[in-house]
């Protein structure tokens, strides 16, 4: 149904208005308090690393780092302030309270340092805020072959990386992506990765729990530390942050001194308690090629019994089938199980992993995340590892955990997508399957 015009013309003027404010008490912290800001980009590690940064630097600075991923030109306005639209967004009454709380925060503004994450730019809206915004530090977590539903080819997804990259004053970037090395204006003193980079991650030991030990190398001096992290794909996030306060000169004292500081994020690589004494990687939050062939690596470093809980990887376009068949194959030779979850996973996924020579009974696929839930609890012997990992829309992985964590009502167990609008989102979205 068409909206009205005059509604529409309203809308618009409403979504300028509060922009435009926003925009006046973001510059009017950067004026008046100016606070270095850390922008997070890349396809694949973002929140890690942002999170990474903020934990290293608040060991000495006043940090402020929204846990949420915001992807508007907007929202990433109210991350500078802690705030977040209100639910009824399109009534301006209902801005107006928050609105009257970002002017105060932006008189008072309490950081020295700021950082955002932002998605691969979809919206010129986003470029043109982050071209007026001007952020010190731009951080390339990595590119990999994602959202080609909308990019089309890997080329693009590069590209509208860097190009959002290219608006901040210095570009930080990974390379252990050779596509990133390539490009104009990357350089490689402000460059970190675990192969290749002016600050590497290097000698990676498993200790108890699992947990690292590495010694960053960083400009000929090198730090040893035992770390909390659990998988190599971790190590990248500690590996930014390493580079990032190396950047903003910190000594090589402090640095050591602080990577302690440096904690899993929920859904990302995190180690939780199992019932019947097992083990949980929930690496739960999103899910692509190249991460999924990490998070099996890892599992594949455990003794006993490891299985392998995946659901779809989405937004690949054309090569969905080939990468799910791929990851497949790839498990096959890895794990003791695959349960495959999702339509796509069990189309193409599964059938790889048989294909591979995994035993039928060792191959099951669900449609949805809480149809596994008996059978985990059947595969729940002790030394056994499960690992949950698979794209956010419509999978939701971090659901089968619940049915095998050692205390679901723990607080101190945080899982992703469970505030209320999740809920709410998911429980229509498993109502459907019901219904079929």
């Amino acid at each position: 149904m068409n909206q009205p015009k005059h509604l529409l013309r309203y809308r618009r003027a409403k979504i300028r208005f509060i922009s435009r404010l926003l925009d006046h008490y973001v510059h009017q912290v950067q004026r008046k308090h100016k606070p270095v800001i850390i922008a997070v980009t890349g396809t694949i590690g973002k929140t890690s690393a942002k999170v990474a940064i903020a934990q290293l630097l608040a060991t000495r600075n006043s940090v402020y780092v929204e846990c949420n991923n915001y992807n508007s030109d907007r929202m990433i306005r109210l991350n500078f302030f802690g705030l977040a639209s209100p639910d009824r967004s399109r009534r301006l009454t209902h801005w107006v309270p928050i609105l009257l709380e970002v002017r105060r925060r932006a008189k008072n503004f309490p950081y020295d340092i700021v950082v955002l994450e932002m998605a691969e730019s979809r919206h010129a809206s986003l470029k043109k805020f982050i071209a007026k915004l001007k952020p010190d530090i731009a951080v390339v977590t990595g590119v990999t072959p994602v959202h080609l539903s909308y990019f089309k080819t890997f080329d693009k997804v590069v590209s509208a990386v860097w190009s959002l990259a290219s608006l901040c004053k210095t570009i930080i970037y990974n390379a252990d992506f050779s596509e990133l090395s390539a490009l104009p204006g990357a350089d490689p003193e402000n460059s970190y990765g675990l192969k290749n980079g002016a600050t590497r991650a290097v000698n990676l030991r498993k200790g108890k729990g699992g947990k690292l030990s590495v010694m960053v190398t960083t400009a000929d001096k090198k730090i040893e530390a035992q770390t909390q992290l659990i998988g190599t794909q971790s190590v990248y996030a500690l590996a930014a942050a390493v580079a990032v306060a190396h950047k903003l000169g910190w000594k090589q004292s402090a640095i050591k001194s602080a990577l302690p500081a440096i904690t899993p994020v929920p859904g990302r690589l995190q180690a939780l308690k199992g019932i019947n004494d097992t083990l949980l990687l929930d690496d739960s939050f999103n899910a692509s090629p190249v991460s999924m062939r990490a998070a099996v690596d890892t599992l594949a470093t455990y003794d006993g019994t490891k299985i392998a809980v995946l659901g779809s990887m989405n937004e690949l376009a054309d090569d969905t089938q080939s990468a799910h068949e791929e990851i497949g194959r790839y498990a096959a030779d890895k794990v003791d199980y695959v349960i495959a979850v999702g339509s796509i996973a069990k189309k193409f996924l599964a059938p790889a992993a048989l294909k591979a020579g995994m035993e039928k009974d060792k191959v099951i696929s669900f449609n949805r995340a809480n149809q596994a839930g008996t059978l985990l609890r059947e595969l729940a012997h002790p030394n056994t590892t499960f690992l949950f990992k698979g794209s956010q829309g419509a999978i939701y992985i971090e659901e089968a955990i619940k049915f095998v964590l050692e205390n679901p009502h723990d607080p101190e167990v945080e899982l992703v997508r469970q505030d209320r609008a999740w809920k709410r989102r998911k429980k229509g979205y498993f109502a459907e399957e019901a219904m079929v």
